[in-house]
């Protein structure tokens, strides 16, 4: 997995999460979006993979993927289920077993995380306004959502 993509993201614990319309006014027309009402998820490029209550999005490239669904008994599949099922299986320790140039999202219906590669390689940003998180690949993307 290659290329850039822009992602936004917004996480709300009491519900109430930016509509995934209102994402997608930052992005270019060809973007996409998905909520589950606590998470809104928009992108460019390729679709994540996003189920009921089961999101994963990445920008850029994670190394030994194939190695880690090998270890844990996962059938071949695109970078994003793969980190989406290591992440039901491993939770946070799935962290230490990345490498690569990414900045990803990961969220199961209860909890999420927001991680890029270990030399920041690819941007990530996050704000925090009126119990809202707001999370992008770029800031300009994230100023253009505040109020």
């Amino acid at each position: 997995m290659g290329g850039s993509r822009l992602l936004l993201a917004t996480l709300s614990p009491g519900g109430g999460a930016l509509r995934p319309e209102r994402l997608r006014s930052a992005l270019p027309p060809s973007s996409g979006a998905w909520s589950d009402g606590f998470l809104s998820l928009a992108w460019t490029g390729p679709p994540p993979v996003t189920g009921p209550s089961l999101a994963c999005v990445v920008d850029g490239r994670v190394d030994g993927l194939d190695a880690l669904a090998q270890r844990l008994g996962l059938r071949p599949a695109r970078p994003e289920a793969i980190l989406a099922q290591a992440w039901v299986r491993l939770g946070d320790a799935l962290l230490g077993e990345l490498s690569g140039e990414f900045a990803l999202i990961l969220w199961d219906g209860r909890r999420g995380i927001a991680a890029r590669d270990q030399l920041g390689q690819r941007p990530l940003v996050h704000l925090e306004r009126n119990g809202t998180t707001l999370i992008a690949s770029e800031a300009r993307d994230a100023i253009a959502l505040l109020p």
